[in-house]
Parts: structure tokens; sequence; C-alpha cells
């Protein structure tokens, strides 16, 4: 829907209001065993009556929730020696399942046990061992990062485990050696371990003292050989994410290098180039100039496909421009111009006479010309084909604010990454993006390689605000950061919401507070060094919550949905809401408030749309004493996002299009459609392109009996002469083919 806009300025004339205090409650103590040394390691074939497991460490009967012992009982014990970790488990109750899931996939819907193990000590990074009484012991493998979230399935090493099961219990053995453990740089005297027992029927979850996904939750393990280095990780290539679309469509979508590669990069990284005279970069002086074709920007150097955001720093005098050259998954760009509107740098991409150590992580070696130093970067592809120095377009930022420091705070809109970044583009040598931990014992090109570069599908969104909404950032004088949930927007959904990319899909390492959903909600959060935050809190009851200012006593937020100003006090309470402004002695609405800006005299500049933002209204049909009804979607060129609640899809090609099917991608509901009592035959085509596309369907009649089914599986065109046996509403149900995927069929 296409809005004018207006900015209107208002005053801020809210008086104080008391804050409120909330007392930290101590944190409760971790139980602690120390592992002992055995001198004949077990044969781990499942059976625990071997003597070294007489002496082994244990845990207890892991405990519910309640804090109550778990129900079927179950027990972890613990060996060690110089070169490996042991662990068995038994477990009371027979495995519920029948039947063996597939080799190297995680085990669902069955009774099993997890080993988490946190081997550097440092309470937030994890590898995560998932064993099933299946098939003799089936293990699942992943490493993990508590906050800011990771997930790498990459990480699945060559385990010996064994597990049998009995008519009353079962026992499983599995042998950890530590070199293992390589996603960190070090291994820990004292580690933080965890098991649980998930999958047994109409039980809860069991744990060793804490069923929580959080390390610093777990127990701790003592007596563990410290090393103070570990070999570089390998990398299997698991399959994708059943959900995601390198699944469906059947393909490999990671981008693991082989070892011989990895090695000669890590080799490249310690080079230097010497750039004599007769070199193509005479006179370096670190200006970066971008050149760029004039018809495709109007001859303007400085014009952009997409503006994402802006940021001021008053006192140097600064304006930051986020955008990116095109509207879609393009690799962005960070200039700085004056108060008159003059450029003075680009300081992303990274200006190459920065010194190393601020920009390591981009750094694929260096170049050195006439005593200057020079940064040449790494390069990253992105969905559209243009290089981003980096890293995976899932990273790249929309969103940027100035924190009180004078850093930048960016994030991307569809994962919720978060970004620090310095006002020359160099970044804080502590950490400055949410995806990469520097404690890694692998180089920050990893992220790309370990992922499902389409779907991202295992990771969490680290930031709160909804994915693919616009969200807008704020900071008070105290340094804390508010972030609201946003709105949605055509940029924001052209940005990732595809085919292959959608809400849906996403996860977030913070759940909403209640039932009203994520965009309901504004988070108040403190930025710690790196690039952690932590929430201090959240404020609910709004519509797509917008700008956000704080006046040094009061936050506003722009409550977009529901055409207001909330102010809100230092407890989070509504000390005002604001619904017109005064023009000309007539009262004006705030229509569908977005952004906000304060001046120092306390003015407040709102941006408002021409007309009010009309909240979402559903249709609420009574079926009582009716068979059906008809409601009929036109969107014409544009589109519309209809969710059905309750019913079923009956769908009509567009009136005089010369394509008459209707296509269907990844999944289909019921689809019906009427027959005239005149009608004696029909055709019905089902058609794909196989082995890649495929589906099957099945026709019903009136009276739900099956009247033909439809297979192109093996041939790209299923047709058939139906005859009717009765008129009325006809039912057609469009499956996946036991091979390919239900894609544009």
């Amino acid at each position: 829907m296409d809005m004018s806009t207006t900015i209107v300025l208002l005053a801020s004339l809210l008086g104080p209001i008391a804050a409120s205090h909330v007392a930290a409650s101590p944190p409760e103590e971790r139980p602690m065993l120390r592992v002992p040394v055995t001198g004949a390691a077990p044969a781990i074939d499942g059976n625990l009556e071997e003597p070294c497991w007489q002496n082994a460490a244990r845990t207890g009967p892991l405990k519910d929730a309640h804090g109550q012992p778990g129900k079927p009982a179950t027990e972890a014990f613990i060996l060690r020696d110089a070169d490996q970790l042991y662990v068995a488990l038994r477990g009371a109750g027979a495995s519920n399942m029948a039947g063996d899931p597939p080799a190297g996939t995680p085990p669902k819907g069955t009774d099993f046990a997890e080993l988490w193990i946190n081997s550097n000590g440092d309470r937030n990074s994890s590898y995560r061992i998932r064993i099933s009484p299946e098939g003799g012991g089936q293990v699942f493998c992943s490493y993990h990062e508590y906050s800011p979230p990771w997930h790498d399935r990459s990480w699945q090493p060559k385990l010996k485990a064994a597990a049998v099961k009995g008519p009353e219990a079962w026992t499983a053995e599995i042998a950890l050696p530590w070199v293992v453990f390589c996603k960190n740089k070090t291994l820990a005297s004292e580690i933080g371990f965890n098991v649980r027992r998930t999958g047994v029927p109409g039980q809860e979850t069991q744990g060793w003292h804490s069923a929580s996904a959080n390390p610093g939750d777990w127990g701790i393990l003592t007596g563990i050989p410290a090393r103070e280095s570990l070999p570089a990780p390998a990398y299997s290539k698991p399959k994708p994410d059943p959900s995601s679309s390198g699944a469906q469509w059947g393909v490999d979508t990671y981008r693991v290098p082989e070892p011989a590669r990895r090695a000669f990069l890590a080799e490249q990284r310690e080079q230097t180039i010497e750039l004599g005279p007769g070199s193509t970069h005479p006179g370096a002086t670190g200006e970066v100039r971008l050149e760029l074709e004039g018809f495709l920007l109007a001859g303007d150097p400085h014009a952009r496909g997409i503006i994402w955001d802006l940021a001021v720093n008053e006192q140097q005098g600064e304006l930051y421009v986020l955008a990116d050259p095109r509207r879609v998954r393009e690799a962005p760009e960070l200039r700085v111009f004056d108060r008159q509107g003059r450029y003075l740098r680009t300081i992303m991409p990274l200006n190459p006479t920065l010194p190393r150590a601020h920009v390591q992580d981009l750094c694929r070696m260096m170049a050195r010309e006439g005593g200057t130093d020079l940064v040449v970067p790494k390069l990253f592809e992105t969905l559209c084909g243009s290089l981003s120095l980096y890293g995976a377009w899932w990273h790249l930022p929309q969103k940027m604010t100035l924190a009180p420091n004078g850093e930048l705070i960016l994030s991307n809109v569809y994962r919720g990454t978060l970004w620090r970044m310095r006002p020359d583009g160099s970044l804080p040598l502590e950490g400055w993006t949410s995806v990469y931990h520097r404690g890694r014992n692998e180089p920050f090109e990893s992220h790309d390689w370990t992922q499902d570069f389409l779907n991202v599908q295992d990771l969490q969104n680290y930031l709160p605000f909804h994915s693919l909404h616009y969200p807008y950032f704020g900071f008070d004088r105290s340094g804390m950061l508010y972030i609201s949930a946003g709105q949605s927007s055509r940029p924001t959904k052209n940005f990732a919401y595809h085919w292959e990319v959608g809400q849906e899909s996403v996860t977030y390492h913070r759940e909403v507070p209640a039932a009203e959903g994520r965009g309901a909600y504004v988070w108040k959060c403190r930025i710690h060094e790196g690039v952690r935050f932590e929430e201090q809190g959240f404020f609910g009851g709004f519509a797509e919550p917008s700008g956000l200012v704080h006046d040094g006593r009061h936050l506003i937020v722009a409550d977009s949905g529901n055409n207001r100003l909330q102010v809100l006090g230092e407890d989070g309470r509504v000390a005002a809401s604001i619904t017109h402004y005064e023009h000309e002695g007539k009262k004006v609405p705030l229509d569908c408030p977005t952004a906000l800006a304060i001046d120092r005299e306390q003015n407040l500049y709102v941006l408002l749309a021409s007309r009010p933002r009309t909240p979402d209204q559903p249709i609420v049909v009574d079926t009582a004493g009716a068979g059906f009804y008809h409601l009929e979607v036109t969107a014409g060129s544009a589109t519309f996002q209809v969710n059905v609640k309750g019913g079923a899809w009956a769908v009509a090609p567009p009136v005089g299009s010369e394509d008459r099917g209707l296509h269907l991608l990844s999944k289909a509901t019921p689809l019906y459609f009427e027959v005239p009592a005149s009608t004696t035959a029909f055709d019905l085509s089902l058609i794909a392109e196989p082995p890649g596309e495929t589906a099957v369907a099945t026709l019903f009649d009136p009276a739900n009996r099956e009247v033909a089914r439809f297979d192109v599986s093996a041939k790209s065109v299923d047709l058939q002469t139906i005859k009717v046996t009765s008129p009325g509403w006809w039912k057609v149900v469009v499956d996946k083919a036991p091979a390919g995927v239900l894609d544009d069929v």
C-alpha cells in the first residue's frame, strides 16, 4: 500500500517517573565429579559388566525439572585415560521406537540420551553427542555456542559407541577422544558436563543437575588432562535440514573445502606480497575509490538501489549511510558524509590501509607497496552473484545505530545477527560479529562453510526482533539499547522472503514472553564487550512497534499499527499515549507513525503516513446450516498472504491466462473444484519435470470415493479423462512422490 509521508514536530513535556529495582538472585552451585583414571579401557560393546565401570564416577539418578528422580531411572558413569573420555549410560525401560531411523540422522520420536560437554570451560561452547539404543547404538553429533547462538552440524567425529537393549533397560557406552573437541583451541582441566534423557513416553526430560541448554548451568568434571592446543577440526558435509530448500531439491548446499584447500588458505594468511615500482597499484594512498557505471546510477556516484538506514554522530558532524547498490541480497556499503552532504569516506568495504589486527578476520593476505601495508581481503559470494568482504549474505547488515561510545551497532534483518564496527571501519579485537567467536579453532570463513547457505535452518536469531521486519534501535543516555519488533515492508521481504526462505523457518534465541506474538514487543538490552547483549526487560501491548527515542526520562515508541505514540516511564508503564497533534488550531491524527528523532531542545520529530494503518481483521464465517462458503481472493499483479483455518482451498487460475494450470510448490493442501450437473466428463492432468520435480495425486468425487490416481515420478505428464459419477465439489490431493521434490508442479 503506497502512502505519502509527513514529518511532524512534537514537544516533549513529560515529568519524571520513579524507577523500579529488581534484586539479582545468587547463582546455584554446580555439582562436581572427579573423573577417575582407568588402566584398562572398556571394550565399548554396550555391556557394563567390566570391572573398570565399578570404579567410575557416577551422576546418580538423573532428575526431572522439579528436582525429583526421573522415571524411569537413568544414570551415567564416567571414566578417562590419557587419550579418551568414556561415558556409559543405563536407562530403565525399553526403548519405544519400532524400527531404526536412517543412519546419519538424529533419532526422533524415540528414547535417547544426550551428552553435552563444555570442553574448554568457557561456560558457552558445547558439543552434543546424542545416542539412541536403536541399531546397536546410533550417534548424532553437533557443535553449539549458547550466546551468541551457534549450531554447527559439520562436527561429526567418528566415535566408537555401542548400545544394548534389554527387556527392562538399555545400556550404552561411548569413547570420546580428547582430540575430537577441536572446535575450541584448548581443553580445560575442569569441563562443563551434562547428560539428559528424552523421549520416554509420558515422562519429562531428565538431566544431571539441570536440563538447561546453557553450559553455565551444568555440572563440572574435574581431573581432565588439559591441553593448550588441539588439531584443526575436520568437517563433514551433513545432509541439509529436512525443511530447507537444499533438502527439498536434493542438493548439497554445504561449502566445506577439502583439507588441502584449507591448508592452502591458512598458508596464504601468513604471506605478504611485495609490490614493486612496476606493479598495477602505484602510489597507494589508502583512499578508497568506487568506480560505478553511470548508466546504472544515472551518473550519480552516490546513488544506491536502496538506503537501509542512517546514523548521525552529532559531535563529529558525520552522517553514516548504510545502503545496497541493488535492492535484493546485495553486499552492503557504508559511507560517511559531512553536515553539508559532502562525501568523506567509505568504511565498508574496508580501507585497505587499516592495520591488519583491526580487520584480522577479513584479511586473506597482505601486500606491501612503497612502505605501505595493504590488506588483501577475503571474498564471499552472495546469492545474487556479487562479492562480499564480510561473510555470507545472511550475515550482512541492513540496520544500524550509533552507540554512546561512537561505535556503530549493526544487524541483519533476516537472522538477527549483531555487529560492532568503529567509525573508521576497523573491527573490535574482542569480537565484532555474533556469528563468529574468536575462541574457535577455525577461521572466520568457517561460518560460511558450515551452514546450509540457502536457509541457514540450524541457527537461532540472536537479536529478538521479528525476522524479516524492519526494526528500530535506540540508546538511552546510560547506554541501554532498545529494540522494537519492527514492521513488515516490501524491501525487507524482498531481501529474503522468497520461495526458499520465509519466517516460518526462523527460530529465536529468546522466545516471546506471552501469547501476543513477537510483533507486539520492545526489548531493553545491555550491550557487553564484544558482541554479546543481555536482555534487561521487555514492554508489550504494541502493534508493529517501530521508531524509538529516549528523552532522558522516558522511552517513546511509535506504535505504528495502533496509530499512536506510547510514552513509557523507567518502570515500563505507560505515562502517556499520544494519538493527535495540533496544526493550525486543528487536531490531526498520528497516522501510522514510524521513524522518530529528538533534538537537543527535546523537540520530537515523527514520520507519519497519509492515512491510518488498518489493522488486520479476520474473516470469521459461521458455517452452521451451510455445506460450504466461497472466499475469492483476486491479487492481480500484487501478492496476498492468506491464512485459512478450519477450511480448505478451491482455487481457480487467472481469467484469460494462457497457462490455465495451478502451480504448486513444496506443499499443498487438498484442492476442491466444482463439476456442474451438465458435465459428463472432463480432462485432468498432473505435470512435472522428473526425476527432480515429481508428484503424485489422488482424485475423489463428492462422496469422497477415490476416482483416479496420478503419478509424474517417471513421466512428465499424466493426463486422464474422468467420467463424472456425480456433480458437485470434487477433491484432488497432491502429495510428494517417493523420489524427487514437489517443486513447480
